[in-house]
C-alpha cells in the first residue's frame, strides 16, 4: 500500500526529526574544528596564514553541506531526520512527510 496515490509524487516516507546536535552537518564539523584548533595550539612553528586558509576551506565545506539540505529534500531527510521504524496510531504526530517529486 502506498502512502500517497498520485502520479506527481514518486514516493513518500515518514520521518521523525532528530535532535539538532545529531544533524550530520553539525556533529562532524564540531570535531573537525576542535582538531584544527588543538593542532594549532600544539604546533611550535605556527604559520597563522595556513591555519586561516584551512579554516576558510572547512567553513566553506560546512556552509555547502548546510545549504544543500535546503536545496535537496533527500539530503535534508538523510541529514536531519530519522525514518519511522514502527508506526502506531498512538504515535505522536511530530512526524514529517517527505515527498520525492518525479
Amino acid at each position: 500500500m502506498d502512502l500517497i496515490d498520485s502520479r506527481h509524487i514518486k514516493s513518500a516516507t515518514l520521518h521523525n526529526p532528530r535532535h539538532f546536535s545529531t544533524y550530520l552537518y553539525t556533529t562532524p564539523f564540531i570535531f573537525i574544528y576542535a582538531l584544527l584548533f588543538g593542532h594549532y595550539l600544539q604546533s611550535e612553528d605556527v604559520y597563522v596564514e595556513t591555519y586561516i586558509l584551512i579554516l576558510i576551506v572547512i567553513a566553506v565545506i560546512h556552509a555547502i553541506t548546510f545549504f544543500s539540505t535546503f536545496w535537496n529534500v533527500s539530503l535534508r531527510a538523510f541529514m536531519c531526520l530519522s525514518k519511522v521504524r514502527k508506526f502506531s496510531f498512538s504515535f505522536s504526530f511530530s512526524f514529517l512527510f517527505i515527498f520525492s517529486m518525479i
